[in-house]
């Protein structure tokens, strides 16, 4: 094999570099991820230059990515290296003995185009309510229905971005957030295909194919309250600046547990520290308590300006919802005995 190709951006995380040199230069970079030795990502980019010899190598993507990427390189296959040089660089790089399937969708149709902005946008406003720390929780649910929604929740917290866009035929796919991190530097329109096995995230010449999680996601609809018997607004920055300065000093016993005391006119947030009041509408009153952490992951994760708060009852498994235009939030309380 022996190649030449123009300055390349791969400013992402994967563990090998799968080079194809046949009808075009295909950089393929696989990510691992806890369960899936056989990788959980591949991120394919398709870049400009010259193919003097065809073929095909792994290499280490992390050895890799420190070359100088922003210069002209020409790489050929010598023995058991990949002899690299540029106008002012020279580099022999081992070659890995690790085959590298290449993944594709089975569907050619798209199940849905969307703007990348706007589809950071809704896995950033979810993606925090997605456990982390528990292996078989399942992932982010893409779902295509009525319109296309993203959804994510850890048995605790539920966080459900919707968008006003219709997918060409419905579909759920439960996504690894893993593979979601690697669409940040998206621009433009995306077209999203996806099969019983793959999801894959097309924007111009770039591909980041990613392995659907198998656990079953929950049947999340069925938690949200029809009835609310407290509702009012408040202004999003004002209630995250409350919790973050009662965050400051969390309570002796309780941690970061917050007091909600709802009076008619006012929301007094406090533990046995700290206590801030806020101006709200006319409502019942009502005693509550909730994990702060959970509200300023939230709070500091979504971009709007007022926020709509609603509280089913608390003796008949209370939940706090807190909504916006296509957002939608729930959240458990905490039960503190006297």
């Amino acid at each position: 094999m022996k190649i030449t190709f123009k300055p390349v951006n791969l400013d992402y995380k994967a563990e090998l570099l799968k080079i194809v040199a046949k009808e075009d230069i295909r950089l393929i970079g696989m990510d691992y991820y806890r369960h899936r030795p056989t990788g959980i990502n591949q991120h394919t980019t398709i870049v400009e230059g010259k193919i003097e010899k065809e073929g095909e190598v792994v290499v280490d993507f992390k050895v890799f990515k420190k070359l100088p990427l922003k210069q002209e390189l020409t790489l050929e296959l010598v023995g058991t290296e990949l002899h690299i040089t540029s106008p002012t660089f020279n580099y022999k790089l081992p070659i890995q003995d690790f085959e590298i399937p290449i993944w594709e969708v089975k569907s050619q149709e798209s199940i849905l185009t969307i703007d990348a902005k706007e589809l950071n946008k809704m896995i950033k406003e979810v993606i925090y309510a997605w456990n982390k720390e528990e292996e078989s929780y399942p992932g982010i649910l893409f779902e295509f229905d009525e319109v296309f929604s993203v959804v994510a929740t850890d048995g605790k917290q539920l966080a459900v971005r919707r968008s006003n866009l219709k997918p060409k035929y419905k579909f759920n796919a439960n996504v690894c957030p893993i593979t979601l991190k690697m669409l940040k530097n998206f621009k433009g329109k995306v077209d999203i295909f996806v099969d019983d096995n793959f999801i894959a995230f097309v924007n111009g010449n770039v591909k980041v194919i990613g392995v659907l999680e198998f656990t079953d996601f929950p049947i999340y609809k069925v938690v949200i309250p029809d009835e609310y018997v407290i509702s009012f607004k408040v202004k999003r920055k004002e209630l995250l600046e409350a919790i973050e300065k009662i965050n400051e000093f969390p309570h002796t016993m309780y941690g970061d547990i917050v007091f909600w005391e709802i009076r008619e006119e006012e929301l007094e947030l406090k533990n046995n520290n700290v206590s801030i009041t806020l101006k709200k509408s006319k409502t019942p009153t009502m005693n509550i308590a909730f994990d702060s952490k959970f509200l300023e992951k939230m709070l500091s994760s979504i971009d709007t300006e007022e926020i709509e708060i609603s509280l089913s009852e608390w003796d008949d498994l209370g939940v706090l919802k807190i909504s916006f235009d296509n957002f939608l939030y729930l959240l458990m309380p905490v039960r503190i005995n006297d």
